[in-house]
């Protein structure tokens, strides 16, 4: 994925280039993932922020040999990484509101998760999100300078990062590594 010029390039076993797409269906592409389910490329792509308030942006499908992709998700506040699980269903962590979004793999919303501030269940500007080999869910918590992980419908597991970061690990109530 090539931030700057916007678009995914493809490269062979020999670092060949081989393709590049998605130039003129992308606008601002922050995160990009691949689902071995659907056999298809998921891309977060923040489309436009006019301010804090009126953030919007989408995830997007590319599929084989198609130019154009498929818009899975659109109207998110401001998209950035994506996770995806086992079944093809997946996550996407949202900057501007602090949240996470779980998504099955026809991108129909199921649940979110997740409010501004330093709490086991709030997030601060999430970065990335990504499903570990048994569902679990990571999420780069940039604002906090934390990784939280989650059960897969949002419950809180545990956090490393600085211990004096988060109020419970101050108050010694455990959780931070």
């Amino acid at each position: 994925l090539d931030l700057h010029a916007r678009e995914i390039r493809r490269y062979d076993a020999d670092w060949k280039l081989v393709t590049t797409f998605g130039g003129l269906e992308l606008v601002n592409p922050i995160d990009i993932e691949w689902d071995p389910v659907g056999g298809r490329l998921l891309v977060s792509d923040a489309i436009a922020q006019d301010s804090w308030d009126n953030p919007f942006g989408r995830v997007l499908a590319f599929s084989g040999n198609e130019p154009s992709p498929t818009v899975l998700v659109d109207e998110l506040d401001y998209p950035t990484g994506i996770g995806v699980r086992a079944d093809g269903g997946f996550y996407v962590s949202d900057r501007v509101r602090h949240r996470v979004h779980r998504f099955d793999a026809g991108g129909k919303h199921l649940h979110s998760w997740g409010s501004k501030g330093i709490g086991r269940t709030q997030l601060f500007q999430p970065r990335d999100v990504e499903v570990d080999e048994e569902g679990r869910v990571l999420v780069v918590d940039h604002g906090n300078h934390r990784l939280m992980v989650f059960d897969e419908g949002g419950a809180f597991l545990e956090v490393f990062g600085p211990r004096l970061y988060t109020r419970e690990a101050r108050l010694g109530e455990g959780g931070g590594r």
